[in-house]
C-alpha cells in the first residue's frame, strides 16, 4: 500500500546536535534478560500480560530484587530515571510483577510476568521501567569491590487504536566557510577563487504528536537546481515518546558555490510519510 507523504517548508533555525543512549544487554556478566523492551496491548478491560526470560549468566548464585520506576528521554536522546509515579505518563500504578524476587544459581533461568491492570494515565498510552538490581562483587589482587547491578526492562502500555502520527517542526543548516584559492601572480591584485561549505550539517527537529512511542528513520537529500541529486544519506533509526521532540543531526558535504534544496523525509510506521524542506544556498 503507498502512503501519502506531507511536506512541511520550514524556516531555518540553529538547533542542538543530537546524541543517542542506548542500554547494554548484559550488565557486568550478571543476569541477562531476552528483551530490553516490553509492549503491552491494552484490551477493553484495561489488562495486558508480558512475559520476559532472566538468566543467570555469572558462575556464581545471584539473587535480584524486582523495583518499577518511571523514565524519559530527553531531545537529544538521553535516559533520565525517576521515582514512579513521577510523571503524568506513567504505568508504574497500573504495573505488577511477578515474582518480585529472583534467586538462581549458575546457567539457570526464569521467568518474570508483567501485568498491566487499568487504563493508561491520562492518555492512550504510558511508560515506565522494571530493573532488577542485584548485588555483585569483583575480586582483583586481594581486593574485593561490591557493586549494585541494575538490569532495566522498558515498558510501554498503549490500547489497540492508539494513533501513530509526527511532524517535523524545523529544519536549518549550519555551516562554517572556508575558501579555495588559486596561486596568486606577481601582478595579479588580490587572490580570486571559490567558496566552499565546509562542516556543514543539516539538523531537524522532530515532534510525535500520536499516542505510541515511535521509531523513526528515514533519509536526506540534497538537490542542485535542475532537481539532480548532489547528496544522499540514511539517518539512524532513532525512537521518540509521545508529545516528546528530537534532534537530529547529520553532516552533509562540501558543496560547489550554488543554490540547493535540502530535503529530509522521515518514516515513523505510520500511514504517511512526513517531509520538511529548506532552501540552502553555499555563497
Amino acid at each position: 500500500m503507498s502512503r501519502l507523504v506531507r511536506i512541511h517548508f520550514l524556516a531555518a533555525a540553529l538547533l542542538s546536535a543530537a546524541a543517542v543512549f542506548t542500554s547494554p544487554r548484559v550488565a557486568a556478566a550478571q543476569l541477562t534478560v531476552d528483551e530490553l523492551e516490553a509492549h503491552l496491548v491494552v484490551t477493553d478491560g484495561g489488562q495486558a500480560v508480558h512475559t520476559m526470560r532472566v538468566r543467570n549468566e555469572s558462575a556464581e548464585r545471584v539473587q535480584a530484587v524486582v523495583t518499577i520506576e518511571d523514565w524519559e528521554r530527553d531531545e537529544e536522546g538521553n535516559n533520565r530515571f525517576l521515582p514512579a509515579g513521577t510523571h503524568a505518563r506513567s504505568c508504574a500504578a497500573a504495573l505488577e510483577v511477578f515474582p518480585m524476587t529472583v534467586a538462581l544459581d549458575p546457567g539457570m533461568s526464569a521467568t518474570v510476568r508483567i501485568s498491566f491492570r487499568g487504563a493508561p494515565a491520562q492518555a492512550a498510552s504510558c511508560w515506565s521501567i522494571v530493573f532488577l538490581e542485584n548485588r555483585a562483587t569483583q575480586r582483583s589482587a586481594g581486593r574485593q569491590l561490591q557493586y549494585t547491578v541494575r538490569t532495566g526492562v522498558k515498558v510501554y502500555a498503549a490500547t489497540a487504536g492508539a494513533v501513530r502520527d509526527g511532524a517535523i517542526d524545523a529544519m536549518a543548516v549550519s555551516e562554517m566557510a572556508s575558501e579555495v584559492r588559486t596561486p596568486r601572480q606577481p601582478s595579479d591584485g588580490p587572490a580570486s577563487g571559490a567558496s566552499v561549505a565546509d562542516s556543514a550539517a543539516l539538523e531537524l527537529r522532530f515532534r510525535n504528536v500520536g499516542d505510541v512511542q515511535l521509531q523513526v528513520a528515514g533519509t536526506v537529500e540534497v538537490r542542485r537546481a535542475d532537481n539532480s541529486v548532489a547528496h544522499r544519506a540514511e539517518l539512524s533509526t532513532f525512537p521518540v515518546l509521545p508529545a516528546q521532540h528530537r534532534l537530529v543531526r547529520t553532516g552533509l558535504p562540501p558543496l560547489p558555490r550554488g543554490r540547493y534544496m535540502v530535503l529530509a523525509m522521515l518514516d515513523f510506521g505510520g500511514t504517511e510519510i512526513v517531509a520538511g524542506q529548506l532552501e540552502y544556498e553555499v555563497r
